[in-house]
């Protein structure tokens, strides 16, 4: 009988491995065995997890395309970059264990560039077809990350250097040099890797769904600023009052709805900031 990669390296090894990839990065990340079964993950977007992998239609497209890209994988392919049809795209690497295709490397889901007015009545349509919450949809479309084509080599070659160091645990290389090789590889991962902060860095940008980093300022301005942060939270609070009653005046599947949509999407992400800086909650 075959022993699974998990069978191997332990569950909670291979999950504090995505956990350190997602942490440096700022990329969901999963391991997924040969049978298709998902062994570890990290950084979910709330957008696969909240809404296309519910839906059954969308859910559909989710696994057909994961299944393409573990048949690829698993019939030679060294590396792989899929755009979904729910409109998002995936990286994979395979994981070799013993000369046999043991797992996939997953890094995923993001965008290459930001969603232009085009891009967003695609994903209302898809929202509205689907019977999604289509503000709360298009704010978790806000929060997935978008990585620049010229970035994606880089993220590829990151994807490698871990599976390659998986494979090695997995054909019984001492611990000691598979611990060399991880701290090596989560000492300095890859070119994407922020500097003090997950997912920061040139061609690289994060809309990452977690709390603000925590901010230090002299006690002369923390006064200050936390008043004008609150008097701004007021003026959006107006703002988005406008909004809201301009949003349920528009025409069903008009583009002027559609861009109502997309600005009460970036007045929530920007109460949310608003909130993780004062730690008040969300003023209406």
């Amino acid at each position: 009988m075959e022993h699974t990669i998990a069978d191997i390296l332990g569950h909670d090894h291979l999950q504090h491995l995505t956990d350190h990839f997602y942490a440096v990065t700022g990329i969901s990340t999963s391991i997924v065995d040969d049978n298709g079964k998902i062994l570890a993950g990290s950084g979910w977007q709330e957008i696969c997890s909240r809404f296309h992998r519910v839906h059954e239609k969308t859910a559909h497209k989710c696994m057909k395309t994961a299944s393409g890209i573990q048949d690829r994988l698993q019939n030679g392919d060294s590396q792989i970059l899929c755009k979904c049809p729910n409109g998002l795209y995936d990286a994979a690497v395979p994981v070799f264990v013993n000369g046999r295709h043991a797992a996939s490397l997953f890094a995923g889901q993001f965008l290459l560039s930001r969603p232009d007015i085009s891009d967003i009545e695609r994903f209302s349509e898809r929202a509205r077809f689907a019977g999604f919450d289509e503000i709360a949809y298009l704010n978790a479309l806000e929060k997935v990350p978008t990585i620049a084509p010229s970035h994606l080599d880089e993220i590829l070659t990151c994807l490698k250097r871990l599976a390659a160091i998986l494979s090695k645990m997995g054909n019984g290389d001492s611990k000691q040099k598979a611990g060399k090789a991880l701290f090596s590889f989560f000492d300095k991962p890859c070119k994407l890797a922020g500097q003090g902060s997950p997912g920061q860095s040139q061609g690289y940008e994060s809309q990452a769904s977690g709390p603000a980093p925590a901010f230090r300022m002299g006690s002369e301005c923390a006064s200050f600023s936390l008043g004008a942060v609150q008097d701004f939270n007021k003026m959006l609070s107006t703002i988005i009052g406008y909004s809201e009653r301009l949003l349920k005046e528009s025409e069903r599947g008009s583009s002027f709805e559609t861009g109502m949509v997309r600005i009460h999407s970036m007045e929530n992400r920007a109460r949310d900031l608003i909130q993780s800086v004062t730690g008040e909650p969300r003023s209406r």
